[in-house]
């Protein structure tokens, strides 16, 4: 019964028993001694119970609100980092509070921003030898306003979202055809943000389209069978979009677990047939916005290649097929618009039960933990399945699922051999970190050297070198973890050279942030430098304590080891130089476990 039905009835029974303490003598009105109730008697007032106005997305076993452990662990994942004062804001404002604004921010769009930059960066001079790392070009500046979102903006939760789908989502520059439109990447990379917190159904479907994803997996101009002009649907896109995009490779349990058939062998979640129908459902679609040179008809790199792409015609009519098609057990009808048959296949696999599992796992592992434990994913697969209200693939919920589970949390004990909750920091978001702690500022108006940086951690912003991601979900170092048989998947990119690179990196922004700008070399136009002037305070200082007590606090949030800190003093004291003291002790704290192991 509604409620606000039910309130009325109660209201009324209220009155029916009010009125039968003033001699009413019926109730049909068919009494000539019926008596008019007095107009003095006020009904007594209901009293309603408190409306709870705890957002739907809050799991029942969240906390009311953090211990200082779980605020530390949860902005380590839901952001690139906050400062010492942003960290008391947010324990002013509280977690749902914080939650609910990162939910409400503003979209900014890397398409218009680059548009808009590189408008601007058409007028700037040339930089300098001396400051070549700083680049004009557009691939290079995409990256950058990757880099200056990434580093100061606002949605910070939009940000570490969109760069975890975009690790499921694959799209890479590391495609020579894409590679040419750094404006179709930013537009695809929209997607990506635009869609965050909205349904992954949606999702789908705006990536399917987009002429980056049509390009990379070369869905772009497939065309329908024709045995006369040999020509077949491309199977790319098909193949991974049920492989690496919803519902894997191997049928899987709510929590993760591979089902096995009667020979005790995993079972197949799809065919060579599904692919090649699938691929037949996604042929036909071409580019809607692309720009031909009208000399060559070749396209012009760096312009169109934004909107989604359309469906495709020759002068012998539409390139898709248009007959019927069986996909994964179910018939898609014959006769129906290449959009239609894109849709039911699109809605075949958001409906799969392997894909609640695949979306968790794949969000929890890039946010939270290299090994959930199934009853971790198996929850989270749950809000991907219903977020409470009836709705599927609700990311907003599974995202808020992913960071407040209890075992996200520490409010539930796992077994630290089997599924510890940690896992290693990427490496642009480790450097991330570094910079936003560390206070990096922009000398100029736009970041425009983040390209030095990716090139070195091997790392960015869409540019994985496969389809397959940076490195496998699955990825196990050889050592203590594959004895125990422990997933480490960022280890795959962080090896030792990865790690010399990384050093490498931050020492060579540590160096620049402390040299002394001159007339004959100023600081570079349109860099980021580290602020560096607190610590070069605290490395003067005669107690050798007080820079490693000043980087505990700041980048360590108090919890810092006693070991560390004592290396940090002893190598300080070995040093003359106050900036060498400064370069030594960061360098030991970004680059120590203690630091790089997210807990």
């Amino acid at each position: 019964m509604p409620s606000y039905l039910a309130r009325s009835i109660r209201k009324a029974l209220c009155y029916t028993l009010l009125a039968s303490t003033v001699f009413i003598q019926g109730c049909n009105g068919d009494s000539a001694n019926e008596t008019e109730p007095p107009t003095d008697i006020v009904p007594p007032t209901e009293v309603l119970p408190p409306v709870d106005t705890t957002p739907s997305w809050v799991p029942e076993t969240a906390p009311e609100s953090f211990s200082a452990v779980q605020q530390r662990t949860f902005l380590s994942r839901a952001t690139a980092g906050l400062t010492t004062q942003q960290q008391a804001e947010f324990a002013q404002l509280g977690y749902v509070n914080w939650l609910e604004q990162q939910f409400t921010l503003p979209v900014v769009s890397q398409y218009q921003l680059l548009v808009e930059t590189m408008a601007q960066v058409a007028t700037l001079p040339t930089p300098p030898k001396s400051c070549g790392w700083v680049k004009h070009d557009m691939s290079p500046v995409r990256e950058s306003i990757w880099w200056q979102q990434m580093l100061y903006g606002e949605d910070q939760l939009r940000q570490r979202t969109a760069f975890a789908l975009s690790q499921i989502l694959v799209v890479s520059r590391k495609y020579n055809y894409i590679s040419r439109h750094p404006q179709s990447l930013a537009a695809y990379y929209d997607i990506l943000l635009n869609h965050a917190f909205g349904n992954y159904r949606d999702l789908l479907e705006a990536v399917t389209l987009s002429p980056a994803m049509g390009s990379y997996l070369t869905m772009a101009n497939s065309r329908k069978h024709n045995p006369k002009r040999g020509t077949y649907p491309d199977e790319n896109y098909a193949r991974e979009v049920m492989q690496l995009f919803t519902i894997g490779l191997y049928e899987m349990n709510l929590d993760g677990s591979m089902k096995t058939g009667s020979d005790g062998q995993p079972i197949y979640t799809y065919s060579q047939t599904d692919v090649e129908e699938v691929a037949r459902a996604f042929s036909g679609w071409t580019y809607s916005d692309r720009v031909l040179d009208s000399e060559t008809n070749r396209p012009v790199d760096g312009q169109g290649m934004v909107a989604p792409m359309t469906p495709a015609s020759d002068k012998w009519g539409s390139l898709h097929d248009e007959e019927e098609k069986r996909v994964l057990g179910h018939v898609i009808q014959a006769g129906q618009t290449p959009l239609k048959d894109v849709q039911d296949v699109l809605d075949i696999l958001f409906e799969h039960p392997n894909t609640g599992p695949f979306v968790a796992r794949h969000l929890i592992q890039r946010l939270v933990s290299s090994n959930p434990s199934p009853a971790y994913i198996e929850r989270v697969a749950r809000v991907f399945n219903d977020n409470g209200h009836g709705v599927r693939g609700d990311l907003q919920s599974v995202v808020a699922a992913v960071l407040l589970d209890e075992e996200a949390l520490g409010q539930t004990l796992t077994d630290a051999n089997t599924n510890p909750v940690v896992k290693l920091k990427e490496p642009v978001m480790a450097a991330a970190e570094v910079f936003r702690l560390l206070g990096a500022k922009v000398e100029g108006e736009h970041v425009l050297d983040a390209i030095e940086i990716f090139n070195s951690l091997g790392q960015g912003p869409l540019s994985a070198n496969s389809v397959f991601n940076f490195y496998s979900q699955d990825f196990m170092p050889s050592g203590a973890l594959l004895d125990k048989g422990l997933y480490a998947p960022e280890f795959e990119i962080f090896p030792w050279t990865g790690f010399i690179g990384y050093h490498n990196t931050l020492r060579t922004r540590f160096s620049r942030a402390l040299a002394v700008p001159t007339a004959e070399k100023p600081r570079c136009e349109n860099a980021v430098y580290l602020d560096l002037s607190e610590y070069v305070a605290a490395a003067e200082h005669d107690d050798v304590k007080q820079l490693p007590a000043l980087i505990n606090t700041r980048l360590f949030n108090g919890n810092m080891s006693a070991d560390l800190a004592k290396v940090m003093q002893d190598g300080i004291a070995t040093e003359r130089n106050t900036n060498n003291k400064v370069m030594l002790a960061l360098s030991l704290a970004v680059t120590s476990p203690e630091f790089l192991i997210q807990r």
